[in-house]
């Protein structure tokens, strides 16, 4: 077997992939990581297979028996990527983890410079500068974070998730954090993973930026990346986002973040109920509690209204919300009706 360059170069750092499908990327992923130009390696990579149908498995098999640092879990069945992410969690032996996803790659030397950074700063968090890759070849930095003084308290940081992800929450951090933002996300929900790496960040007393590059490449055919405005999914994860959000005063008073989540609520819920397709095959039930989370979402978004004194914005905001109520009132009648006339066929 292949180990590190040198003995004394191992970084004390598990470093996370979980894979679904991904035999054509993995591979360059876990290069990036152990590359013959690295001068440290970490001491632990854990490959998570999440039930991948492609011969994902056999891949990485084949590098674990190359590199001794690599260890494979099998997943037999798909979790998905936050639940996937968890096993390595609980398998890795190290304090520090960070997660690199099966079609990313870093930088050369990424991991060392975020490292050491990491140690000379005491720091609980070491972001990423994080860019996006295309189709075509091209970068793009991901955010500006020019205008951000780091370092930064998870309280304050995390007011910079909320409306749009303006800092990344990719980078090294610390076991004992992510437990705790574990612990406090009960649920397994649609989207569960962006909502662990905000309580991640929370429960982080010192966020530092390096400047070691994490190179995240952009799959429009992806399920993040998919447009899923009129899915009733979405109106639940903003509902569960809002819910955190004013929970933990993650928006810290600040009137754009809000205006944002607000926005961000009200248009989700007209998509979704002027999208009448999503009606068909619905069962009482469903349109039950699709109307629930659509009235929870009404709830949530003048909670946020009235706790910010969003008083500029507040005229606006209720002409859109009484448009979104009589969508809902008729919502309801079409499907009432829709329901009545099947029932009498």
């Amino acid at each position: 077997m292949t180990s590190s360059k040198r003995n004394n170069s191992a970084l004390r750092l598990s470093v996370i992939i979980p894979t679904y499908n991904a035999r054509n990327t993995i591979e360059r992923t876990i290069s990036s990581i152990i590359c013959g130009s690295c001068d440290y390696y970490p001491d632990e990579i854990l490959v998570i297979n999440d039930g991948s149908q492609d011969d994902s498995l056999e891949v990485v098999s084949k590098l674990s028996k190359k590199y001794e640092k690599i260890k494979v879990i099998n997943l037999y069945h798909n979790v998905g990527a936050s639940e996937a992410r968890h096993y390595g969690v609980l398998a890795s032996k190290n304090e520090l983890l960070t997660f690199v996803d099966s079609d990313d790659y870093l930088e050369t030397n990424a991991l060392s410079k975020s490292y050491f950074k990491m140690m000379r700063n005491k720091a609980d968090f070491c972001l990423f500068s994080v860019f996006r890759v295309y189709p075509d070849g091209s970068l793009s930095a991901k955010e500006d974070l020019t205008k951000i003084n780091f370092p930064l308290k998870g309280q304050s940081a995390i007011k910079y998730t909320i409306g749009k992800w303006e800092i990344p929450a990719l980078g090294i951090f610390r076991k004992t954090n992510y437990f705790k933002a574990y612990n406090n996300i009960h649920s397994n929900y649609f989207r569960k993973d962006e909502l662990l790496s905000r309580e991640t960040l929370r429960q982080s007393s010192r966020i530092i930026l390096s400047d070691a590059k994490y190179y995240y490449v952009f799959n429009s055919t992806s399920i993040t990346n998919t447009n899923k405005r009129n899915d009733i999914k979405s109106i639940s994860h903003n509902n569960l986002l809002t819910e955190w959000a004013l929970k933990h005063d993650a928006l810290n008073a600040n009137i754009e973040h809000a205006q944002l989540l607000v926005n961000k609520s009200i248009r989700l819920l007209i998509y979704y109920m002027f999208d009448v397709k999503k009606t068909n095959g619905l069962s009482r039930i469903a349109l039950k509690d699709n109307s629930i989370i659509m009235i929870k979402s009404q709830f949530y978004i003048w909670k946020i209204i009235y706790r910010y004194g969003i008083f500029s914005f507040r005229f606006r905001t209720f002409a859109k919300l009484i448009l979104v109520l009589f969508g809902i009132f008729f919502y309801l009648i079409y499907n009432t009706i829709k329901r009545s006339k099947a029932n009498i066929l």
